[in-house]
């Protein structure tokens, strides 16, 4: 995908998102309901609140981070993976050029 389909796309989730909030809202306003919001974000003072489809998640900010580093240490030890991966094909394929070059053509 081109990036500008991916900010369309994204752009579009958003719109989509913030429409159902406002229709729940009006929803709630006209039965006298108090349901959570379909997907809402709110910083507090040490915990970020996740909100989704009326349940909230409390997420410590602490344990963000820790999540954080996890992720980025993981992420490094998948890209020197991916980064190896070719190798091991090019090894291998040598391997069995030279097993075949080594041979004598009247083998075959």
């Amino acid at each position: 995908m081109k990036l500008f389909q991916v900010i369309m796309l994204v752009a579009v989730l958003i719109l989509v998102i913030l429409g159902l909030n406002v229709s729940n809202q009006g929803v709630n306003d006209f039965t006298r309901d108090k349901q959570g919001a379909i997907l809402a974000l709110e910083r507090g003072e040490n915990s970020i609140v996740v909100e989704v489809l009326g349940n909230s998640y409390a997420c410590n900010q602490d344990r963000l981070g820790q999540f954080k580093h996890q992720i980025n240490d993981q992420s490094r030890r998948m890209y020197r993976e991916i980064r190896a991966y070719p190798g091991y094909y090019r090894r291998i394929l040598n391997a069995v050029a030279r097993k075949g070059l080594d041979k004598d053509p009247a083998d075959y």
